[in-house]
């Protein structure tokens, strides 16, 4: 007596409910005293009743999805406050990605995970979180043929649109293409064919072309006393370095002002 001491673990059950604690009456509707809870009584003698609660049961509501017989609710009963696994997701929907449960329809991330072991205490709905799939599209950008899609479905691993980036299907003469950007005017490639990407909604990528060569123009510079014909040749581009590369020619240009001594991109002034 007043001294605390630990009560013995509930040894009782009881079928299709949970142990909710000790109470000092028979018909009280929630317990006063958890299991193995330290108490002290003044009394000589007390008897404490067992409070039970029925254990409550999770609906599963496919929310858009249904299982393989067609059904679209599924339920689980769960002992009460006692933590335990949920039944794996048995809904599936067309064109989207199941990433676990919430307690609203309109939810949009997931409260519960799919199996998560959880502790509840009355009658709970638990509806499907769907995230959609994502639709890539490919545009030529002034290539040749016709655009493409890549229908890309959610990771829920990765919280995102996981893809491998598609090879290029055009052509366009005189051009080699790079990779895919973002907009019609990129230059920027943002996307390399063959490698992981991912993205968060809907999107175009347009293929990013360059020149399969340019044509560099020598000249004389006759302002400066050079004499000759102007000539042309072409630099092909490196699709390794990105650029455009070539052995320069020889110079056929005459001065009687004096020795030619390289090339350059702008006129040299009279010294």
């Amino acid at each position: 007596a007043n001294t605390y001491t630990e009560l013995k673990a509930n040894t009782f059950a009881k079928e299709n409910y949970g142990f909710a604690g000790w109470a000092k009456t028979s018909d009280a509707t929630s317990g006063k005293y958890d299991d193995k809870e330290r108490v002290k009584f003044s009394e000589a003698a007390i008897t404490l009743y067992a409070v039970w609660k029925e254990n409550p049961v999770i609906t599963f509501n496919g929310n858009g999805g249904s299982t393989s017989s067609g059904e679209t609710t599924t339920t689980q009963s769960m002992p009460y406050g006692v933590s335990t696994a949920l039944n794996e997701n048995p809904f599936t929907k067309a064109g989207s990605t199941f990433i676990g449960w919430h307690t609203s329809a309109n939810g949009t991330y997931a409260q519960y995970k799919d199996k998560e072991s959880i502790s509840i205490y009355a009658d709970k709905i638990f509806y499907a979180v769907w995230k959609d799939d994502i639709v890539l599209t490919f545009n030529a950008n002034g290539g040749d043929g016709s655009d493409f899609t890549k229908t890309v479905a959610y990771d829920a691993a990765s919280s995102s649109y996981k893809f491998t980036v598609p090879e290029n299907t055009f052509t366009r003469a005189g051009y080699v293409f790079m990779g895919w950007g973002n907009h019609t005017n990129s230059t920027y490639v943002s996307y390399k064919a063959g490698e992981s990407a991912s993205a968060s909604e809907n999107k175009t990528l347009y293929a990013i072309w360059a020149k399969e060569s340019v044509t560099v123009t020598f000249d004389p510079n006759t302002e400066n006393g050079g004499s000759g014909t102007p000539f042309t040749e072409n630099l092909l581009l490196n699709t390794t370095t990105l650029k455009y590369e070539g052995t320069l020619p020889a110079n056929t240009f005459t001065n009687s002002n004096g020795n030619f001594v390289g090339w350059c991109r702008y006129k040299k002034p009279d010294s």
